[in-house]
């Protein structure tokens, strides 16, 4: 994935750092997702610049393009901003720069299953598994293994203790969000306490 530069369509040039401000805390989010390749910052800026791009105010079509191609990128980010009244909109949109392979991604789907649905775990085990790998990585995707793992019949008890091996591991960000998702869950079920 290629995560463009933000259009500023403000009119105001004190707001110009937020065209190369969001793209980066879009890259160094999205860089964190499990299995999605993102094109760094540095190398967008050296392709802009290869393609003579750089300073360009706006990322027209043809733009988005050509450095999709360059990096290899399936997917471009773009996007805009606007000041509305007292408020900052922002408008971010997906392109599909290429081509997607059905053979390929159900090949990935085949072999994801595979990995996560072993025939040696039953489905909470592999489910409180994949809730603590990716508590770990401090991914959202952490909470609907949570959920997964309820469904599949783990207890409240059940998540907390692979909650606290993972924040064992992985320190007060793993605990925190750990503590979050966890009391969304209970929250969301009516839950009292941990039983």
């Amino acid at each position: 994935m290629a995560v463009l530069y933000f259009d500023n369509l403000s009119g105001d040039p004190s707001l110009d750092w937020l065209r190369t401000g969001l793209t980066d805390m879009l890259v160094t989010n999205l860089s964190q997702a499990p299995g999605l390749r993102v094109l760094s910052t540095g190398r967008l800026y050296q392709i802009l610049d290869e393609l003579g791009h750089r300073d360009d105010r706006t990322v027209s079509a043809p733009v988005v393009a050509q450095v999709a191609r360059r990096a290899e990128a399936t997917t471009a980010l773009v996007g805009s901003y606007v000041r509305a009244g007292g408020q900052l909109r922002i408008q971010a949109r997906l392109q599909v720069s290429g081509k997607v392979d059905p053979e390929h991604l159900r090949l990935q789907e085949q072999m994801r299953t595979h990995c996560m649905y072993p025939p040696c775990f039953d489905l909470k085990t592999a489910q409180l598994m994949l809730f603590g790998l990716l508590l770990m990585a401090a991914s959202e995707g952490a909470r609907f293994h949570a959920i997964a793992a309820r469904r599949a019949g783990a207890s409240f008890q059940e998540l907390h203790a692979v909650a606290a091996m993972a924040g064992l591991y992985g320190g007060l960000t793993v605990m925190n969000l750990a503590s979050e998702l966890l009391y969304k869950i209970m929250e969301s079920e009516g839950a009292k306490e941990i039983a």
